[in-house]
């Protein structure tokens, strides 16, 4: 695309009949080319710094990786699958669906040497500006931190065995941070590490006794996000509604309860429905109602008083019955495995358990699965789908020396 570009500008100069052929040609402007490039898809990007030495230098600024990220605009749906291959043996599988490509578009990660250790173990936990956080089974100790697109690494040592919480960008620091939960002689202690420091710090702990889940954190406005787990101290206990969602504030380093939208619950069991997400620069929070078969979707309208508002309602009848059983499951996968996984163009993509993604268009009210997706992908349960946006970000500078992989 790129080459196609500058191609047609040398193509327009030569057709002029103005153009004095004795006169040479000046080389296009930085600010101009770094335009030009920043507009391109990542593995594109990555195509151009081979041209010459001055694209790749162009192309490989902080200003330049920066300016690329924050114009990405349709991002990858990527899947961590538990799935059967030849012979009957089961592997992990890391697939990308990226809905901008015409043909082809499911395709196989490629990890770099070293990466997987062990097929078995291998768990994504979440991704940040398009690096990936992965470990080789949950409560371990060692994470590493991966480009997919530049194949780059580095390995992280958790100060202790727990469980990691949340992987986000500092918007003060403008630094990479991760959060992480361990227990310390029967009590829980978080700490931050940031990128490139050698040190885990230990933060003070919330005040009350809910947990955040083990899923990833919906990342929006300065804060992490999670529906609230069971008190640690009582596990028959669970959060009450106006204790629903559990946020840290990573500006004041603070944790605090607010309530989930919707009101009471009949039951508090029904929290294990509700995620929340962002898509389209907004905070969302689904919970699927399977007894009524429905999704209710609420955004986010006023962060400051914590208003929300009812977005959508999907109906689950309109999942396709050549995959439901008579009582209204997915061929004895229950509904209410049914995921939101992204919202963006009014589109909703949905993680329909064994039967895969399917994008539904507000427009048409119309469900779609998409095309392409590897049977094998979804055969077992044992699968996650999370949102990635490429990126061209080095880890070997946000580390410096401090690289260990």
């Amino acid at each position: 695309m790129a080459f196609q570009c500058f191609e047609w500008i040398a193509h327009l100069i030569g057709l002029s009949p103005f153009f004095d052929r004795r006169v040479e040609v000046k080389q296009l402007p930085d600010d101009v080319i770094v335009d030009i490039l920043s507009r391109l898809p990542a593995e594109r990007v990555v195509e151009c710094r081979r041209v010459c030495k001055r694209w790749r230098s162009l192309a490989s600024s902080q200003y330049f990786i920066d300016l690329h990220l924050s114009r990405a605009t349709a991002p990858s749906i990527f899947v961590h699958s538990f799935y059967n291959i030849r012979r009957g043996k089961e592997e992990f599988g890391f697939f990308f669906y990226d809905p901008t490509i015409k043909k082809k578009k499911v395709n196989k990660l490629r990890l770099c040497p070293g990466l997987l250790v062990s097929n078995m173990f291998t768990r994504f936990f979440d991704s940040c500006c398009g690096l990936m956080l992965i470990t080789h089974c949950p409560g371990e100790i060692y994470w590493y931190v991966f480009n997919p697109l530049t194949q780059e690494k580095v390995s992280i040592t958790c100060p202790l065995w727990g469980f990691v919480c949340g992987f986000f960008y500092h918007p003060v620091a403008k630094k990479f941070q991760i959060l992480f939960r361990g227990s310390v002689g029967g009590c829980i202690n978080y700490y931050v590490y940031t990128f490139g420091s050698p040190v885990w710090r230990c933060i003070k702990p919330p005040s009350f006794h809910y947990r955040p889940t083990l899923n990833s954190p919906a990342v929006y406005n300065g804060a992490l996000y999670w529906i609230a787990d069971w008190n640690y101290r009582n596990y028959n206990e669970r959060p009450p509604c106006t204790c629903g969602v559990l946020v840290f504030d990573v500006i004041k380093e603070e944790f605090h309860v607010m309530p989930h939208p919707g009101g009471r619950c009949g039951d508090r069991s029904e929290h294990e429905y509700m995620s929340l997400l962002v898509g389209a620069e907004h905070l969302y929070f689904s919970n699927v109602l399977y007894w009524e078969k429905l999704i209710d979707i609420w955004i986010l309208e006023d962060h400051s008083k914590w208003e929300w508002v009812r977005k959508w309602k999907l109906l689950l009848n309109i999942v396709p019955a050549t995959f439901l059983e008579p009582d209204h499951t997915l061929k004895g996968y229950p509904l209410y495995n049914v995921k939101v996984v992204h919202i963006q163009d009014g589109q909703i993509w949905l993680d329909c358990a064994k039967e895969g993604l399917y994008l539904y268009r507000l427009d048409h009210h119309t469900l779609v699965k998409h095309k392409g997706t590897p049977p094998e992908l979804y055969r077992s349960t044992e699968h996650r789908c999370k949102v990635l946006t490429k990126s061209l970000m080095s880890i070997r500078q946000l580390f410096m020396d401090e690289i260990n992989g």
